[in-house]
């Protein structure tokens, strides 16, 4: 839409994403959304929640509420966010977890009281580069979107720590952080992380992130262009 102006692009997404909110893939009670719907109503999810789709999803929310102005995706976007900040985040790297387990009995439960009696699914606490880098363009740019300067902040926060934590200088970024960083050089990580440090200095017009990209470019190249 952005490109052609195509009214029914914009609809398509904007509806899509008004159903989905609204839908049991949309976790009504405590935020974020599962991974996927099982049936074509967005009504029955498998109920594991990843770091990446809601990511993905707080920046598309945040460039259709820019478009549509609904109040729904507005509303979607927060309990997003709120939920990849309180449930997913690690403080002591900092970072975003990468997963939540699914549990369908805790997630069937009808109220925040029932679940708050029960322990909720296991988070896996490996915190990927790529999805972090994704995580953190999300979050910059939703609190540009939404007037949220605080989730702009810890999107910053968090790239500065997986950068610090990850990036080798001969080895490029690791893929995963686990106690320690591991699994080198794979291009996924380079490009999540160098479109993040972009979208860092638009927010902040610091050019050490604009520099820093361009750095990761350079050296992507480098090590994946072929002879």
């Amino acid at each position: 839409h952005r490109r052609s102006g195509n009214a029914q692009a914009l609809k398509m997404a904007s509806v899509t994403l008004r159903e989905m909110a609204r839908g049991g893939i949309h976790d009504q009670l405590g935020g974020g959304f599962h991974r996927y719907s099982t049936d074509g109503q967005w009504l029955v999810p498998h109920f594991e929640k990843m770091l990446l789709d809601n990511a993905l999803l707080v920046h598309t929310l945040a460039n259709a509420y820019q478009a549509v102005q609904n109040p729904e995706l507005k509303a979607a976007a927060h309990s997003t966010v709120r939920y990849i900040n309180s449930v997913l985040f690690q403080p002591n790297i900092p970072a975003w977890s990468g997963s939540q387990d699914a549990d369908e009995e805790y997630y069937a439960l009808p109220t925040a009281e029932e679940r708050a009696r029960r322990t909720p699914p296991r988070v896996d606490t490996r915190a990927y580069v790529d999805w972090n880098g994704r995580a953190s363009a999300a979050m910059i740019a939703a609190g540009r979107v939404f007037n949220e300067p605080e989730w702009t902040s810890r999107g910053v926060q968090i790239l500065r720590a997986i950068i610090h934590k990850c990036l080798d200088a001969e080895r490029g970024l690791a893929h995963l952080y686990d106690d320690r960083p591991q699994l080198f050089g794979l291009a996924h990580d380079t490009i999540s992380v160098g479109v993040a440090c972009l979208d860092a200095f638009e927010a902040a017009g610091d050019r050490s992130w604009l520099e820093l990209s361009s750095s990761l470019a350079q050296s992507l190249i480098a090590s994946h262009t072929a002879a």
